[in-house]
């Protein structure tokens, strides 16, 4: 086998792509058949791999966490809703799903005579509960993203301008000045639900629960490895996405997504020093993101195929769409994977009120 068991160890895993969103371009409502990704040269099924033994998946809860490249796999999970038709939570008036006293707070559309209820979840989730996720959509896939929990906080501390807020900006490292002066533990309030091991957080960890309790926090890892179908990791998005493809039925297309989102700032080498207040500080998403580390090279060791050659297919692909795409950003294929999931989201949105009310909100 190709993966050794050293990949499980995080601090060997320290090739990092970083992912933010990006601002896209105005974006108009299209219809299904226009949004197949591969119309430059679409490959037959048994090029893009898709198993001629299973059902394609279409029901599935994609809980997005933060600054995880969460915004960059809810663009795949929002197209494949388009493309298939799928009723997906998409007009939300916050850019959260809100949860709350074990129901599902989204829109049922009032002025529809029947509304079937949805297909996908694919959104941030203010508080995750999986018994009203999974009673909102009986028996869906549950997926979510984790990201090493060193540079995910630092990609948190910019997000939220904490350098700016403690005018860190002189500074060569600001987030290295954050960590080594302290701030985190008494300067982080404007970081809110990412204070503190801001990953299990949205996993449904107490915000204010008591984060020094390792067995409580073992504890909700252990509840989150029996709900959760997939657990993506941001390091090892293709080898992620070959997993999601077998699990869903779905074609190698279905798991690719373009370049919409960029890197915002050049980085700066996380010492070892800083290293180590992360672990202290971000203990519980420490455990959290190696445990499913380690599942996840379990499902790689225990694939049902040539995994080896299932993720050289994916990265073909995703080489050749890329290449097929240069300076051809409007074609029609093109513009359905370069388009970002906010861009997906208001093409649902749109289309939904149509369908069941016969206006657009928008």
């Amino acid at each position: 086998m190709l993966f050794s068991k050293h990949r499980i160890v995080l601090k060997e895993t320290k090739m990092y792509k970083q992912q933010s969103i990006g601002h896209s371009r105005k974006e108009v409502l299209i219809s299904p058949e226009e949004t197949t990704l591969g119309k430059p040269e679409m490959h037959e099924n048994n090029i893009t791999g898709i198993s001629k033994n299973c059902s394609p998946i279409i029901k599935y809860i994609f809980v997005k966490t933060t600054k995880t490249a969460g915004s960059a796999v809810t663009t795949l999970f929002f197209r494949y809703a388009v493309t298939h038709n799928l009723i997906a939570v998409a007009n939300l008036e916050t850019h959260e799903l809100h949860v709350s006293d074990g129901k599902v707070n989204a829109s049922r559309y009032s002025c529809a005579k029947h509304f079937p209820g949805y297909d996908v979840i694919a959104n941030h989730i203010s508080w995750y509960d999986y018994k009203a996720l999974n009673s909102e959509i009986p028996n869906a896939k549950f997926i979510t993203v984790l990201r090493s929990p060193y540079t995910q906080y630092e990609s948190a501390f910019y997000y939220y301008k904490i350098h700016l807020n403690l005018k860190l900006e002189r500074f060569n490292n600001p987030f290295k000045e954050f960590l080594d002066q302290g701030y985190h533990k008494t300067n982080n309030s404007r970081m809110r639900h990412q204070k503190r091991n801001g990953q299990l957080v949205r996993l449904g960890y107490p915000r204010l629960g008591d984060h020094n309790n390792q067995t409580k926090i073992e504890l909700k890892i252990s509840e989150l490895d029996k709900e959760l179908d997939l657990v993506m990791l941001t390091e090892y998005l293709d080898e992620s996405c070959v997993l999601l493809k077998k699990m869903m039925c779905w074609e190698t297309d279905d798991v690719i997504f373009g370049t919409c989102y960029r890197l915002p700032r050049p980085r700066i080498p996380i010492t070892s020093k800083m290293e180590n207040i992360i672990a202290e500080w971000n203990a519980g998403d420490l455990k959290l993101y190696q445990h499913f580390n380690k599942t996840l090279w379990t499902k790689i060791e225990n694939y049902d195929g040539d995994f080896e050659g299932d993720l050289q297919q994916l990265r073909e692909r995703k080489n050749e769409l890329s290449s097929l795409c240069v300076d051809k950003v409007s074609e029609l294929g093109c513009e359905a994977i370069n388009r970002c999931y906010a861009a997906w989201k208001t093409i649902l949105s749109k289309r939904q009120e149509e369908r069941f009310c016969g206006t657009s909100t928008h």
